[in-house]
């Protein structure tokens, strides 16, 4: 390395990664944590998201949808994506 040259950085790449939409159980478990036995254990809940038969992969929005309401929190993949609702007329005039 040359007394002008600068060391090289690793940064994170600009866009974000997005996670596919449907996943395997194997990018399901790393994506969101999970061992085999408790995926395993989910799936037996009757209530969580089941693998769509033509594809044989799970819906990942369904999945965070189900985390999401077995924590509490209103989620905004349950209601559209929408960060917010319609809160009326606008007045600009005040």
């Amino acid at each position: 390395m040359s007394r002008y040259s600068r060391p090289t950085i690793d940064a994170p790449p600009l866009v974000p990664v997005i996670p596919p939409r449907f996943m395997t159980d194997e990018q399901l478990r790393s994506h969101f944590g999970l061992s085999e036995r408790a995926l395993n254990r989910l799936r037996a809940t009757r209530r969580f998201p089941q693998r769509d038969e033509l594809i044989n992969k799970t819906d990942r929005r369904a999945v965070e949808a189900f985390f999401d309401r077995r924590a509490g929190i209103h989620s905004p993949v349950v209601a559209g994506a929408f960060a917010g609702g319609i809160d009326g007329e606008e007045n600009f005039d005040d």
